[in-house]
């Protein structure tokens, strides 16, 4: 195990996904880049013009165990709209070399 992964808490050096993330699910709806589509998810940026709803992924500690999964998918009320269950997640990568 490299430095980096050594000071990691426990539970973030275990069941990491294909992307080596860990733990995406269940703390809050975390917030991305694109905005809802009702007819499912895109793979490139997907941005609307007229009442763009931002896209909430992953669920949050209050809901339901069905929605703490990456690929549910919430629209937001609109780009104003906050709730304590909402936020985002800050990825660094660890270091190459």
């Amino acid at each position: 195990m490299n430095s980096f992964a050594s000071r990691l808490p426990h539970s973030f050096q275990k069941a990491r996904n294909g992307f080596g993330l860990a733990d995406m699910c269940g703390g809050v709806w975390e917030i991305v880049l694109d905005d809802f589509d009702p007819q499912g998810g895109h793979e490139e940026l997907y941005v609307v013009k007229q009442n763009p709803r931002p896209v909430c992924r992953g669920g949050n500690y209050f809901d339901v165990p069905g929605n703490a999964r990456c690929a549910v998918r919430l629209g937001l009320r609109g780009p104003n709209y906050s709730d304590s269950r909402d936020g985002f997640r800050i990825c660094l990568g660890v270091p190459r070399g």
